[in-house]
């Protein structure tokens, strides 16, 4: 006979700080972004996520660094911002394809999704949740490298004149 002995824990109630639905919606949306992009996963499941992100900023980053080089004579040869999504058109489609799949099939596959409509979320906050961690990082590819660039660019001639032609000192004498 081995010395084991068995002790009875018994049912405890939590005791925890309880947040409630809000906590919860930004819990998952947070959790999710994390399986979208692969962080906290193996380098494997990183690689195409972080290869889209800088597909589609690698453009805006070269036309700041061409504007920033090239003679003033030249730089009207450049694309505009509003021309930028021609470049990157391919990067959107593919990141698309990914994304909102990686965001709701895993749950259904490891049947989790039970455990995360049990008490605080339903249905529709779970959606919520989903819904946000999917805009959020499809906004970091559509809505980051335009703003990239429109930043370098205003840096770059922000000691002129910023792109509608009009001085900072007249713009202040405008607003008063």
């Amino acid at each position: 006979m081995t010395e084991a002995r068995i002790h009875d824990a018994g049912y405890r109630r939590y005791t925890g700080v309880r947040l409630g639905p809000s906590q919860a919606i930004r819990s998952l949306t947070r959790h999710t972004a994390q399986r979208v992009m692969g962080l906290r996963r193996p380098a494997r499941y990183k690689a195409l996520p972080f290869l889209v992100v800088l597909i589609a900023y690698l453009p805006a980053a070269v036309f700041v660094g061409l504007a920033a080089f090239l003679p003033h004579q030249l730089r009207g040869q450049l694309p505009k911002v509003s021309d930028y999504y021609g470049f990157v058109t391919a990067a959107i489609v593919l990141f698309v394809a990914f994304v909102a799949p990686e965001s709701m099939c895993p749950d259904r596959k490891y049947r989790t999704l039970s455990l995360y409509l049990a008490a605080p979320l339903d249905s529709l906050s779970y959606l919520r949740a989903k819904a946000q961690a999917v805009v959020a990082i499809l906004a970091l590819v559509t809505v980051g490298p335009p703003v990239l660039m429109l930043i370098g660019l205003a840096v770059k001639n922000g000691r002129r004149r910023n792109p509608s032609g009009v001085t900072l000192g007249e713009i202040g004498t405008l607003c008063a």
